[in-house]
């Protein structure tokens, strides 16, 4: 009963520190619908965070290593693997606060080498994503 008690107030802190979908000091353009974003981007998945580390390959960036639970769009070699993305270690540059061992829904563009995100994307926590879900299996058809 302690752990889940625990569980629960853990999970409400970070839904409550997640980021929104703009900050005061980084230009999002207006949050698009759930089509645009899976038509913008290269890569949309589920995957649970496995790591998060300063880039050494980017400087100014944070790696987010993710191994991926579903993919919706992007290269389906990457069914079961892990992908690392790139998200601005500054918030002004519009950053994206993940969380080790949460599972998120993802919206990456870039190249395999680099794929990016931020908080200007649709990123989701995977307990917030019911209905973003719903619409990502209708669009990956």
């Amino acid at each position: 009963m302690f752990k889940l008690i625990l569980s629960t107030l853990i999970l409400f802190i970070v839904l409550a520190l997640e980021p929104k979908s703009s900050h005061a000091q980084c230009n999002c353009s207006a949050e698009g619908d759930v089509k645009n974003a899976y038509n913008e981007a290269a890569v949309v998945f589920i995957g649970s965070v496995q790591k998060i580390s300063p880039s050494n390959y980017k400087q100014g960036y944070n790696e987010i290593l993710f191994k991926i639970l579903h993919i919706f769009k992007g290269i389906d070699e990457l069914r079961n693997q892990e992908v690392v993305i790139y998200t601005p270690s500054n918030e002004s540059e519009c950053s994206y606060s993940f969380y080790q061992s949460f599972e998120y829904v993802v919206y990456a563009t870039g190249k395999p080498i680099f794929y990016t995100t931020t908080s200007c994307k649709r990123n989701v926590i995977l307990e917030k994503a019911y209905d973003e879900m719903i619409k990502l299996k209708q669009l990956s058809k």
